[in-house]
């Protein structure tokens, strides 16, 4: 029996906190470029985030109704440059996907595992996917905009386990803890771990939220070392509650069955 080990994607698998990344980020950029003052934008840009996530939108319009909201001008021509700049800017985390998260995720395939993605984002987040390593190794990833829910919803995480095929308790979910995800995927049935591989990255505000998220869930050790740890993960699927065991023969990439347990 098939299971499965579904992963969030922002700061998980990849990480918009990029070296050469704007001051101030984005969202200043943009604000700077349409003249609004750039705390205004961050906050009429965040109303926004819920049907952004879950609705397929061009960015383009909700920065123009940024523009009405705020009493900016609305100059399409400065639309269309930063929201193909924003687009770039999306792209580029896929770009160089870290080697070791593709180690990774190739010995959960060979181990037998299948391997998914869930992700609140919009549209444009995940306009490089396509194109990166990652979308060859994860067919089918679950993105909130087009699922029309969002983390921590458990029904996001029903939909992905449903999707690839396995049982939520045959599941595994490895997030930064971003959004409430880690609760919402122990609500679902599935087996939280969280993950901290991109938090030399991040400035010290993101870095003590994680540590709140995080509290008290199993952590991954790291990239190099997710076979060893959802192995251990294996081992006490199959003691199970009560020791029921739970967790039946595997196989790996190549078809060949394995003894799980």
């Amino acid at each position: 029996m098939q299971r499965l080990v579904l992963f969030d994607l922002f700061e998980t698998l990849v990480t918009e906190y990029l070296p050469d990344a704007p001051t101030g980020g984005t969202q200043k950029l943009v604000a700077d470029s349409l003249g609004i003052p750039p705390d205004e934008y961050r906050t009429l840009w965040r109303d926004q985030k819920q049907r952004r996530h879950t609705e397929p939108t061009d960015a383009r319009e909700i920065i123009e109704a940024i523009c009405r909201a705020s009493g900016a001008r609305v100059d399409r021509t400065a639309i269309e440059r930063v929201w193909r700049a924003r687009l770039d800017d999306k792209r580029r985390p896929f770009e160089d996907v870290r080697e070791d998260v593709l180690v990774m995720l190739n010995q959960l395939l060979d181990a037998g595992f299948r391997i998914g993605v869930i992700s609140n984002c919009a549209t444009e987040d995940v306009v490089g996917w396509a194109g990166s390593p990652l979308a060859e190794l994860i067919p089918g990833p679950v993105f909130s905009w087009e699922a029309g829910l969002r983390k921590p919803d458990p029904a996001i995480y029903l939909v992905a386990c449903s999707r690839y095929g396995v049982e939520p308790e045959r599941t595994m979910f490895i997030g930064d803890g971003g959004e409430g995800e880690l609760g919402g995927a122990r609500e679902a049935g599935l087996w939280p771990l969280s993950a901290d591989g991109f938090t030399d990255a991040w400035p010290a505000s993101a870095v003590a939220r994680h540590r709140l998220a995080t509290a008290g869930v199993d952590a991954l050790s790291s990239a190099s070392r997710v076979a060893r740890d959802v192995d251990e993960w294996r081992v006490r699927l199959c003691r199970g509650d009560g020791g029921t065991r739970r967790c039946l023969a595997g196989k790996t990439r190549s078809g060949v069955e394995e003894e799980s347990g």
